[in-house]
């Protein structure tokens, strides 16, 4: 239903029509062709079922095409948000009385979470435990619970606690955050500010390779970033690098065939 309301705008048009609008939206947006293979598979799909336009051989060449292009797409992975740089983006946001983004920010390092999911939270699923600055939140909404296929549910330690627990308004609003946008760009700033290169996903990534590196097991990594599978979890931890000092355990097993 959710893909049927997606694409109902093609209802009726030529496959032409759908083609380059698919093309259009893809250069307004600056999608990646892996992208606009994910959106032609739900557009597919969808069409498959409600039957909206008409498919031929021209669609299967343009979708052929999609394939070969991502074959030859780099792979682009975020730059990994060092800890002594979160550490100074806290300070800042804290220091400017940024407490909103602040929250949000210190609540995404800490769980290694999406921020668009932690801007989603809603008031009545998140409670903190300001004595020991620890926060349990269930996630109704966002990418982490769409890879899922469910709610799920966080519990965290964030020395900011205090910051998030101010905008816990229960009763008055239903989201935790309003004005997300702003949020988004007051963070990104305060990350850039430190290296040009990192941008929202470096949060997560050099979260969760932060704590392989302390030596957190995989299959907890795995439940608190909500990859499908342990293959996925490897790319953002660069292929096991920072997985639980990996680099040791390959030096201890070559070892090994020399004893």
């Amino acid at each position: 239903m959710q893909h049927k309301k997606r694409y109902e705008a093609y209802h009726g048009k030529t496959e032409e029509y759908v083609i380059q609008h698919l093309k259009d939206v893809k250069s307004e947006r600056k999608w990646k062709w892996s992208t606009l293979r994910t959106k032609l598979g739900n557009c597919m799909g969808a069409n498959s079922r409600y039957q909206m336009f008409a498919v031929t051989q021209k669609f299967h060449d343009f979708v052929k095409h999609v394939e070969n292009e991502c074959m030859t797409e780099e792979v682009h992975f975020p730059t990994a948000l060092s800890v002594q740089d979160a550490q100074r983006v806290c300070a800042d946001l804290k220091f400017n009385q940024e407490l909103e983004a602040l929250a949000v920010f210190s609540t995404a390092w800490s769980a290694g979470a999406r921020v668009s999911d932690v801007t989603r939270l809603r008031c009545h699923k998140v409670h903190v435990n300001k004595d020991k600055d620890v926060i349990t939140a269930t996630f109704l909404e966002g990418k982490g619970v769409k890879a899922r296929r469910a709610p799920y549910t966080l519990k965290i330690n964030n020395p900011f606690a205090t910051s998030l627990s101010r905008f816990l308004k229960k009763g008055s609003r239903e989201y935790v955050f309003n004005d997300t946008e702003t949020l988004r760009r007051t963070i990104r700033l305060a990350m850039k500010k430190y290296d040009q290169t990192y941008e929202m996903r470096s949060i997560r990534r050099g979260a969760l390779q932060h704590m392989a590196s302390l030596g957190v097991d995989l299959d907890t990594l795995q439940t608190m970033s909500g990859h499908k599978n342990r293959t996925m979890l490897l790319r953002y931890l660069d292929w096991g690098w920072h997985a639980g000092g990996m680099l040791q355990r390959q030096l201890e097993a070559s070892t090994k065939l020399w004893e």
